[in-house]
């Protein structure tokens, strides 16, 4: 599986090493904005770059997410349902809503990340590679 079909389509499946190291190369490359952001004199463009930069990074997780789904047999539009609920449970602003709003993402995260995939072709396609 190529870089763009990893962190661009929606189609397939990706076992549990695929699927952290869509996780590590993003937040790397977060980590890596965000130090060039500090350590850059603060412009305009280059906030609105790294924030563009940042965000792009954000909206790819959601494929490699979906491919692992799909890898546990599981539709891929629990992505959106998840979104869509985790962003109204965050809309209130309260610490509390917001603390256990986090911890049920970092539990979801882990748990599609360590779940064995399923055995043999499914419906969304073989065995990953």
């Amino acid at each position: 599986m190529n870089i763009l079909r990893l962190f661009f389509s929606f189609y397939g499946r990706i076992n549990r090493a695929k699927y952290w190291t869509g996780w590590a190369v993003s937040y790397a490359v977060i980590g890596a904005a965000m130090a060039v952001w500090a350590l850059m004199p603060s412009s305009e463009a280059l906030s609105f770059a790294i924030g563009l930069i940042c965000l792009t990074c954000v909206f790819t997780l959601i494929p490699i997410v979906v491919k692992r789904l799909h890898d546990l047999d599981i539709t891929g539009w629990w992505v959106a349902v998840f979104v869509v609920v985790y962003g109204f449970a965050m809309a209130p602003r309260d610490p509390t809503v917001t603390s256990l709003g986090s911890l049920v993402l970092f539990i979801a995260v882990v748990w599609v990340g360590s779940k064995k995939g399923n055995q043999g072709g499914n419906r969304h396609g073989p065995v990953p590679g």
